[in-house]
């Protein structure tokens, strides 16, 4: 099933996007506890960047991502991943698009909790979409540890193609955000994400 998109009547108004089990929509200030609370876990924090998962860093992110959806031209898209069935925040996704020649960045976490139900590539899948068929954006990233292979395997889901190559490429990428452990890039484009979705499961 395609995701679905719609902006609310509200003004300034409000982006979601929808799929079959998941709604994807912006951010609020009562979210950050519920963020806090799964994501500063050691489980949830042991592939985070160096500061991520602190009480601050979560309340300033939440606050931040409001104020990156007043922009204009808008960059940068953070979304709650709302599961349907329990009306329960579950994760949050992020998507950086700052130039359509560029290409975007995505990025995701979700709940111990709610691991392994195929929830981010399902999130995933939906702000690619966005991202190819509203933003018009040629290219999607990914960058994540060397060693989360829980991400890994939900980029490769994705149709997600891996450009690092080599320890040294990897730590160089590394380097860019300040980290002594190797990573990695995967990326996709529009037509292999449309190629993707058709073999989808949802």
């Amino acid at each position: 099933m395609m995701p679905s998109c719609s902006l609310s009547a509200a003004a300034p108004p409000k982006l979601r996007l929808s799929t079959e089990r998941l709604l994807l929509r912006e951010l609020e200030e009562s979210d950050w506890p519920v963020i806090h609370a799964y994501a500063s876990l050691p489980e949830a924090r042991r592939y985070m960047l160096a500061g991520q998962g602190t009480r601050d860093r979560t309340r300033s992110f939440v606050l931040s991502s409001m104020a990156a959806a007043q922009a204009n031209p808008r960059i940068f898209y953070a979304f709650g991943i709302v599961l349907r069935a329990e009306n329960r925040l579950v994760g949050t996704i992020v998507l950086r698009a700052g130039n359509a020649d560029r290409g975007a960045q995505v990025g995701w976490d979700v709940n111990r909790a709610y691991w392994n139900r195929g929830i981010a590539t399902e999130a995933a899948r939906s702000v690619l979409a966005f991202a190819f068929a509203d933003l018009g954006v040629r290219a999607v990233h990914a960058d994540s540890f060397a060693r989360n292979f829980a991400s890994i395997r939900v980029m490769e889901k994705l149709g997600m193609q891996r450009l690092t190559r080599g320890w040294f490429a990897s730590m160089r990428l590394a380097e860019r955000y300040g980290e002594w452990r190797p990573m990695i890039r995967y990326v996709v484009r529009p037509q292999r994400h449309t190629a993707n979705v058709a073999q989808a499961p949802y």
